[in-house]
């Protein structure tokens, strides 16, 4: 049988235990269409786990690597997973991005668009982790160059859909604003204004 680049040979002499509960395996002799021998258990080739004997990832990773000039790059890892949160049902933050609809221009499709807009409107490679983060400025609308920018965590974490606002001399503050802004912990506004319900004014 023959599964991606694996064609299988014979059955090896020693089985594979599995660690979690002690079944028992069978390990399969491969042939990879590169020429290479890869001894593989059963369950890896079944459930598609292993499709060659390495050669087929290290082709991907150099074909993406020549065609982008930075795949492991901090932008191109930006520009992943702004993808993964619109289009990939599997990803942890996809229900709260293209599980409402939220999704990517055609422009930024390719990673050579998005590199070029970000490089031109203020991404810094250098800057400090959690200094250079993209941003949707409405947080209902869609990854594009008229609705992003690069901004710190804590501009992000006030731009949340999930953040609770509270008035304040008549303006609206995110919960991490107050803190900032009065000086006060955020536990300690959390604990009063969220988990015992007290008024802004009680705690002033």
């Amino acid at each position: 049988m023959v599964f991606g680049r694996l064609k299988v040979i014979e059955r090896y002499k020693d089985d594979y235990i599995t660690p979690s509960t002690g079944k028992r395996q069978s390990k399969w002799v491969c042939l990879c269409e590169c020429g290479n021998t890869v001894i593989v258990a059963k369950y890896q080739l079944l459930y598609g786990h292993t499709k060659s004997c390495g050669c087929y990832q290290r082709q991907r990773s150099k074909e993406a690597h020549t065609k982008h000039g930075g795949r492991y790059s901090r932008l191109h890892c930006v520009w992943a997973n702004m993808k993964n949160r619109c289009f990939n049902h599997n990803y942890s933050e996809y229900k709260d991005y293209g599980g409402r609809g939220i999704t990517v221009c055609d422009e930024w499709l390719e990673y050579d668009g998005f590199k070029k807009w970000a490089l031109e409107n203020g991404y810094d490679e250098n800057a400090e982790r959690g200094k250079c983060t993209l941003d949707r400025i409405n947080i209902n609308g869609n990854y594009c160059p008229g609705n992003c920018r690069f901004v710190d965590m804590y501009a992000q974490a006030n731009n949340k859909q999930y953040n609770i606002r509270f008035e304040y001399n008549g303006e609206k503050y995110s919960l991490s604003e107050l803190s900032k802004l009065l000086n006060k912990p955020y536990d300690y506004l959390y604990y009063r204004l969220v988990t015992k319900g007290m008024s802004l004014e009680e705690i002033l």
